[in-house]
């Protein structure tokens, strides 16, 4: 305590402190990190029987969006290019509200969906990509948190997590 001059020190969960971030004390926190945490808060206490922990997350939607990649022949292998890829899930993945009509869209018309990412910007050394170009792959990806067959995995997809971690909440907190 004396030498770095502090009276205490306060260790907390980071899934409350995102929670006390939004001046809430109670809610569902769902956190996508290199895996999967949803943590249910009531009042300040968490809700041990709510709690979910997987180990798939953010590191299988970045291989998912890995092998869309592949497929369109761009190659990453290294741990900087990895981080390509996570720079393209940031800039260019979305969750569709409809997988099955943007599937079906997509087949129709594959341009509608295309988009394109600058590298430019990055100062990325010679004979690296310049560019990084999807489709699909834009909003197939993240959708494995949603259909986990898609990632060969048969666990419960993220929504049925979330129904759980709420149903172990109070009745009177669920609203």
């Amino acid at each position: 305590v004396n030498k770095f001059h502090v009276q205490g020190v306060n260790i907390q969960n980071q899934s409350l402190l995102a929670l006390y971030s939004y001046s809430a004390t109670s809610g569902i926190v769902v956190d996508i990190g290199e895996r999967l945490e949803i943590l249910p808060v009531t009042e300040g206490y968490i809700v041990e029987s709510g709690v979910t922990q997987q180990i798939y997350g953010g590191q299988k939607v970045l291989d998912m969006l890995n092998s869309s990649f592949t497929e369109r022949r761009y190659r990453f292998f290294t741990d900087v290019e990895h981080l390509l890829v996570r720079l393209a899930l940031e800039k260019m993945c979305f969750v569709s509200e409809d997988i099955a009509r943007d599937t079906e869209k997509h087949k129709q018309n594959p341009q509608a969906f295309h988009q394109a990412l600058s590298l430019l910007p990055y100062n990325l050394p010679p004979n690296t990509y310049t560019e990084l170009q999807n489709d699909a792959g834009r909003f197939r990806s993240p959708e494995g948190l949603f259909d986990l067959s898609l990632w060969g995995l048969d666990n419960a997809p993220l929504h049925k997590l979330v129904h759980k971690a709420v149903q172990a909440c109070p009745m009177d907190a669920r609203r």
